[in-house]
């Protein structure tokens, strides 16, 4: 089975936890867990882990920013990525309909299947403009670049978050998240005037502090909108935009906390076979387990999107369920590869270079 096996497995490592953090963010918001949570420890448990895991969709787009910024557009790697969004869309729809999930073939509903990956849809429109991009920041001064990336950050994340970024889910947010990946690449933040002097080690902790200092502003944020001290309607508008903006893959604390968790991993010295190649299925695994038909069967048969919860169990079941879900995906994919794999030996597709 092929995969690259140079890859750098300290972002290879990331990549595989902010999927694990995608599918437990996933578990908790379609399934309702916070709504279900009446024990009020276990709310707050479960409100710090989604604080925690929030920089999942960001670090992906920055590490896209990271490499991309050094590399070209190319069509074979365009259309694999398309082509493996329609094989999982149109398998399942198939076995959704074959196990009686789906009643009869409906070609909207397949296209529904296929267009409700609005992460896979920003990605592509960001790598389609990826040469245009660095072409662009290439003619920058680092200067000039700085000022780009805070003008930027003012506008989409400060100020404009729901308004210009939909709390972070279209490709305006992506661009923004692609040019700070490039910045970081041309311009490490290590090697700054600010952080030069701190070792290594210190720079991590660092890291770490910061990274949890924006979990728990958005945890006070939150806890401002539970909490109103008055009943006045200005301010109880103005705890929920604050609520609203603790959950907003664009708020600035949610950014500045992606680019610590990023930082993190960058200065992580390891190099591991297994972990790139477990890294070489995160696609597969999230167009797996993100699938509206297989959303509705697994949770169902996991009990996770239903009863109430009163302890811990269901917390650590969390993530028993995670473990899971990643597995289960992780086979599905390694099938995949290898049906791709023996249809390519027997020149049955076309191999794309």
């Amino acid at each position: 089975m092929k995969y690259n096996s140079e890859r750098q497995s300290n972002f290879e490592l990331m990549r595989i936890i902010s999927m694990l953090f995608i599918i437990i963010w996933h578990i908790i918001f379609h399934g309702h867990m916070l709504q279900n949570s009446y024990n009020q420890a276990v709310f707050n448990c479960l409100v710090l882990i989604r604080y925690v895991i929030v920089v999942h969709v960001n670090s992906f787009i920055i590490l896209m920013g990271y490499f991309q910024s050094k590399s070209k557009f190319k069509m074979s790697k365009f259309l694999r990525l398309i082509g493996e969004v329609i094989v999982y869309s149109v398998i399942i729809y198939i076995i959704g309909i074959k196990i009686g999930l789906i009643g009869r073939f409906d070609l909207m509903a397949l296209f529904k299947c296929i267009d409700e990956y609005w992460f896979i849809k920003n990605y592509l429109i960001v790598y389609i403009l990826s040469d245009y991009i660095n072409k662009f920041v290439n003619c920058l001064s680092k200067n000039d670049y700085k000022k780009l990336l805070i003008l930027l950050f003012l506008m989409f994340s400060v100020v404009g978050v729901s308004l210009l970024s939909n709390n972070g889910y279209n490709f305006y947010h992506f661009i923004f998240l692609y040019l700070v990946g490039c910045y970081l690449r041309k311009y490490p933040i290590k090697d700054s005037n600010l952080f030069n002097y701190l070792s290594v080690n210190k720079y991590k902790f660092f890291l770490i502090v910061i990274f949890f200092v924006m979990v728990f502003i958005n945890y006070f944020l939150l806890y401002m909108f539970l909490n109103p001290i008055n009943y006045n309607i200005m301010f109880n508008n103005s705890a929920r935009i604050m609520y609203e903006l603790s959950l907003a893959y664009a708020s600035p604390f949610i950014i500045i906390q992606s680019i610590c968790y990023f930082e993190f991993f960058r200065y992580i010295n390891i190099k591991s076979i297994i972990i790139n190649f477990i890294s070489s299925c995160v696609l597969g695994i999230y167009l797996f387990h993100d699938n509206y038909i297989v959303r509705s069967c697994i949770y169902r048969f996991l009990k996770i999107d239903n009863g109430v919860f009163y302890n811990f169990g269901k917390v650590i079941y969390l993530f028993w369920v995670t473990i899971i879900i990643f597995v289960i995906g992780f086979g599905i994919e390694i099938v995949r590869k290898l049906i791709i794999r023996l249809l390519k030996e027997f020149k049955l597709i076309k191999k794309f270079r």
